[in-house]
């Protein structure tokens, strides 16, 4: 009998134990939270960023720009004179005295005073047809009159100045100069349609001048 009690009792425990797991209520504020917190990473203040060693690429210097062949012609500073004459060899011949200077870059002024070198001569007043050539280009000028009488030598008597600007470069530094004296008459038994004197002219780029005279007996 004491052993079925004993039983019994067992038996009331386990059911009691199993029950009262169901009557547990929740607590909500002792619940922990399951959100789990990061926390922030501080940047301290005073970071500092650190400077570039690496070496900086070379700057390249442009090449200077080339200079045009003419350079120095249009820098050139000249200066010269010079005398060239005919020589028909009667009597009367044209004389002519120039000047080539500088008159800005890269521009040069010839000059040219015509002279009549006779004995006694008279020839009438020239309109605009004696000629200054320069290469192929032609400058038309006019002379005054001459008349010289009982003279024992030869004299020189002015007859007209004319000038021209020229340019001065690679292309064109040389020239072939002709003045031009229309004579249209007869002097000592020589027909002399015109009475011509020659010179050629070269600049160099340091504004020196080479001259080289001829003489026209046509």
């Amino acid at each position: 009998m004491k052993k079925i009690l004993i039983c019994i009792c067992v038996l009331g425990a386990l059911l009691l134990a199993s029950c009262g797991g169901d009557d547990t209520v929740s607590n909500p504020e002792k619940q922990e939270s399951n959100t789990v917190s990061v926390p922030e990473t501080s940047v301290p203040d005073n970071t500092s960023v650190p400077e570039d060693t690496s070496p900086s690429p070379e700057t390249s210097t442009p090449p200077e720009a080339s200079l045009p062949e003419d350079a120095g012609y249009a820098d050139a500073l000249v200066d010269a004179s010079g005398i060239f004459l005919s020589d028909y060899g009667c009597g009367v011949d044209i004389e002519v005295r120039w000047t080539l200077k500088s008159v800005s870059e890269g521009k040069v002024l010839y000059t040219a005073e015509v002279y009549l070198l006779s004995y006694s001569i008279s020839v009438g007043v020239r309109y605009g047809d004696c000629k200054l050539v320069i290469n192929d280009a032609t400058y038309n000028f006019g002379a005054d009159a001459v008349n010289l009488e009982d003279v024992s030598k030869r004299e020189y008597t002015y007859l007209a100045t004319v000038e021209k600007e020229l340019t001065l470069s690679e292309e064109s530094h040389a020239y072939d100069i002709t003045v031009s004296y229309p004579f249209r008459g007869t002097y000592n038994g020589v027909s002399l349609p015109a009475i011509e004197a020659a010179t050629y002219i070269v600049v160099n780029t340091d504004g020196s001048v080479e001259i080289m005279s001829a003489f026209a007996n046509d």
